[in-house]
């Protein structure tokens, strides 16, 4: 990734780093619960570089989790204590509350401090939002981290990456995932478990909808034909999926308190910038005096276009749907007859 520059731009806030500070220049601060950090532009060419949080943990260990102008992302690990030889690259294993081991592979700096690229999957993203618990172990060491806010810190990111990429003549969207192609389900891990009777309400939900719409040109998509790995990971990943002409559809329960519904939308337009690799639109669907949200995404690439419409629905004890349409071309859906339908429910 492009960000190896910057990440002692960061050390200013816990360390000395003045010759990278150098290279990048502080143009918002974000603050997010206990986590905080800034927006950083490139001083030569003024665009984006990076934004990014760090929090300090008792055992005087910072965390830093960086996020690019591509939507590329990192995590760093400042401790003055370590012995790091500069330039050096070590392994980095972890876990997420007593998962599977991952390792990855990071580059000391200075003082100290360790960066390391994180896989570019939306559910490793989602480890570290709805996570409680990260272990990690360097040079054999073990450290453990309580992701304590994180799911509304790396939110924060991704709105940063949106504002700022587009304040600073960077060529991503308008607005700010969690990874190709657009998102997975956001996991309920901190809110109420998503059980098997929500999934049969679900597409009793759908069903309704498609009655109301009077359409019948669709069907509801069997699990083998969703373990198809052609699939995007967001319909693969999808609560309930159904098929109908030129498009799929897909609809994902979360839980609120885990998710707010305004992140859970900016986190689907973020997610769907970065899957994109050509010119990239997003935009607002306005809905007076409805408790509704829509958006739609659309990517114009030669090689895989796609155009997606959200709603985002508020449900009953504390859930609510991500109800898509998905098209793999760079042309809207047709979801009038949808909408409609949707607000009569």
């Amino acid at each position: 990734m492009n960000l190896i520059r910057s990440a002692a731009a960061w050390l200013i806030l816990v360390a000395s780093a003045a010759g990278a500070a150098a290279e990048n220049v502080k143009i918002a601060s974000l603050v997010s619960g206990s986590w905080k950090g800034g927006a950083y532009v490139d001083r030569s060419s003024g665009r984006l570089s990076h934004c990014g949080l760090f929090a300090t943990y008792q055992s005087g260990i910072t965390i830093h989790f960086f996020l690019g102008a591509d939507y590329d992302w990192s995590i760093g690990f400042a401790d003055t204590g370590a012995v790091l030889v500069p330039g050096r690259r070590y392994t980095v294993n972890y876990s997420i509350d007593g998962g599977s081991i991952a390792t990855i592979e990071g580059v000391a700096r200075e003082n100290g401090f360790l960066r390391a690229d994180l896989p570019d999957v939306t559910s490793v993203y989602d480890q570290f939002r709805y996570g409680e618990m990260l272990s990690v172990a360097i040079q054999g060491k073990v450290h453990r981290f309580r992701l304590t806010g994180t799911a509304k810190a790396l939110s924060t990111l991704l709105e940063c990456v949106g504002e700022h990429a587009r304040g600073t003549q960077v060529a991503r969207p308008a607005a700010p995932p969690a990874a190709a192609p657009p998102p997975a389900a956001a996991p309920a891990q901190r809110g109420r478990t998503i059980t098997a009777e929500d999934r049969i309400d679900a597409v009793r939900f759908v069903a309704n909808v498609f009655s109301k719409a009077q359409l019948r040109d669709y069907r509801f998509m069997t699990a083998d034909e969703l373990s198809d790995k052609k699939l995007p990971e967001i319909v693969r990943l999808s609560d309930v999926a159904w098929l109908s002409k030129e498009q799929i559809g897909f609809l994902h329960i979360f839980a609120t308190d885990a998710l707010p519904i305004d992140d859970a939308l900016a986190a689907a337009i973020g997610s769907d910038a970065k899957a994109c690799d050509g010119d990239f639109a997003s935009g607002k669907i306005n809905e007076p005096d409805s408790d509704l949200k829509r958006v739609f995404t659309v990517c114009k690439s030669e090689k895989s276009p796609f155009s997606v419409e959200y709603v985002f629905i508020p449900r009953k004890a504390g859930l609510a749907y991500r109800f898509a349409t998905y098209r793999f071309d760079a042309a809207r859906p047709d979801t009038k007859p949808l909408g409609e339908a949707l607000k009569s429910i």
